[in-house]
């Protein structure tokens, strides 16, 4: 790869256009609805939320739908104090000394769903 990418960033115009084009040829929108009805239905039961973030996984990136179950399930479980406290926080109102809390946090999620 040479270092003379050209990024193109979408004006408001376009991104929406793109955006309204994505939702017709994709129609995943559901998916994320229906995976954060069961994640938030079943918030504190580590395995019920897994099955949520499951939805997710299939409906959205198959390729990824072979990962330790049993391991996101004990990650949930490890870390829902951590979850429990950011789980209402608005991104923008997150200190940076969250940033590292996150940051792991994601790290962690990443080691049970890499295939």
């Amino acid at each position: 790869m040479n270092g003379n990418i050209d990024f193109h960033i979408p004006d408001s115009d376009e991104f929406r256009r793109g955006y309204e084009v994505y939702n017709e040829r994709e129609n995943k929108g559901r998916i994320y609805f229906e995976a954060l009805a069961v994640v938030s239905e079943n918030w504190g039961n580590s395995e019920n939320m897994a099955r949520g973030v499951d939805i997710i996984i299939r409906g959205w990136n198959f390729l990824y739908s072979n990962y330790d179950f049993n391991g996101l399930v004990s990650c949930i479980n490890t870390n829902l104090p951590i979850l429990n406290e950011l789980r209402y926080k608005n991104i923008e109102a997150l200190s940076e000394d969250k940033g590292d809390i996150i940051k792991d946090l994601f790290t962690e999620l990443l080691h049970f769903l890499d295939p």
